[in-house]
């Protein structure tokens, strides 16, 4: 009896080995670029087992220009769609996505040592992308930069929810489909340095979709 309890823990610590290699990544999210759906300190799920990347979804991808890094970002535009920014504003296929106030929220910058940097207050807005309404961040003191009418041949356009404050395809460009890593599925452990920007019901699992 005890050798079956033996091998079986060896085998669900070897599962679970597997699974961290090749189906899922655990994640611990640094910076409020993807606030408010993904805060500085979530724990997130990443899974790998994803049939087709979709308008709104949250992945982790390559760092375009740091292939060893990994973004977490949201898709805006698919292959074939035309897009342009401005002013952090999304414009599908010549058509402004829809955009409503939805009021404020404070976020909590932390230093690259851990400490505190002091609270902010951004705009909250509700973006329309298709089905999608995604929670959108605009700083009232930083103009969110654009990027100009493109079509996509194969690549992805991706942008930060936090508009003012990010690093996505208003900058690098499209994302190829080989540089998707993952779909984020979940937030397994709500960060605790994000101040009190979110609702403690909605502190996890409905936050990313």
């Amino acid at each position: 009896m005890l050798t079956r309890v033996f091998v079986l823990a060896m085998l669900l610590g070897v599962g679970s080995i597997v699974a961290k290699l090749y189906v899922f990544d655990f994640v611990r999210v640094q910076g409020n670029e993807m606030a408010p759906a993904v805060v500085a300190g979530d724990l997130v799920l990443v899974s790998r087992l994803f049939s087709q990347v979709e308008r709104g979804d949250v992945v982790m991808l390559r760092h375009p220009r740091q292939p060893e890094r990994f973004l977490i970002r949201r898709v805006v535009a698919l292959p074939g769609e035309t897009i342009a920014v401005k002013e952090g504003a999304v414009i599908l296929d010549g058509e402004p996505a829809r955009r409503e106030r939805a009021g404020e929220m404070v976020l909590r910058h932390i230093g690259k040592d851990g400490r505190p940097l002091g609270d902010a207050v951004y705009t909250l807005e509700i973006e329309h992308l298709g089905e999608r309404a995604v929670r959108t961040l605009r700083s009232p003191k930083a103009r969110a930069a654009g990027a100009a009418k493109q079509r996509l041949a194969e690549g992805y356009f991706v942008l930060a929810d936090n508009r003012s404050e990010a690093f996505d395809s208003r900058d690098f460009g499209p994302v190829l489909p080989s540089f998707v890593r993952g779909a984020v599925w979940a937030i397994l452990d709500a960060g605790a340095d994000a101040g009190p920007a979110l609702d403690p019901a909605q502190r996890r699992w409905t936050r990313v979709r």
